[in-house]
């Protein structure tokens, strides 16, 4: 199998003349400098994926060439992580191989799930904020292929210790005291329209 970045050398008649290679899934990569008759060469591109190319002379009217079979691409690999507890905004790292060859991040969601495709990668390390919305579940790394990846399994902190400590008159404020409180989103009162959007989370020393 090939993999992004691999140079691979195409086969046929005319190969000079060809400019461009357009691969399953629909990149693209024009073809390198030297070409023979016989033989052309082209770099795999990040987002190829396993199937037949397609070889253009770059004319204003293309002529398209199909290949006779297909090109196999690799698949990247993922260094499964133990079971993390986290918070939202908390950054979750992994590592693997080829990981260039990844679109997205997949958290649980409720009953669906949230692919997150803005995530930093760096000397093949992944990091990914954990989304406010994420609940319990597995984390996947899910390829341009669509092939998933078992990245961990989560756990979502949740408040404890969760306390009024004043009782309050309306239009006074109320506060509310516990630990891992930085994970509200908002407040419910009864009766009370729109109180959620004046929480402010302060730190103390007991958290």
């Amino acid at each position: 199998p090939a993999y992004p970045g691999d140079v691979i050398t195409l086969n046929g008649d005319y190969m000079h003349l060809v400019k461009h290679v357009v691969f399953e899934g629909g990149a693209t990569a024009e073809v390198e400098e030297g070409s023979t008759r016989h033989e052309a060469k082209v770099v795999i591109p990040t987002t190829a994926i396993t199937g037949k190319i397609i070889i253009s002379d770059g004319a204003e009217v293309e002529n398209l060439f199909y290949s006779e079979n297909e090109l196999i691409i690799g698949k990247p690999s993922v260094t499964k992580l133990d079971s993390k507890n986290v918070k939202p905004a908390d950054m979750l790292t992994f590592t693997g191989e080829h990981l260039e060859m990844i679109k997205a991040v997949e958290f649980t969601k409720l009953n669906e799930v949230e692919d997150i495709e803005d995530f930093h990668i760096e000397d093949g390390i992944i990091s990914v904020e954990v989304p406010g919305t994420a609940t319990d579940g597995i984390v996947n790394a899910v390829s341009y292929a669509g092939d998933k990846f078992e990245v961990c399994d989560i756990k979502c902190i949740m408040p404890t210790d969760v306390v009024a400590t004043n009782t309050p008159k309306a239009g006074s404020q109320l506060v509310i005291s516990g630990k891992d409180l930085d994970v509200v989103a908002k407040v419910d009162l009864a009766g009370a329209a729109d109180a959620w959007h004046h929480v402010a989370v302060v730190e103390t020393e007991e958290g």
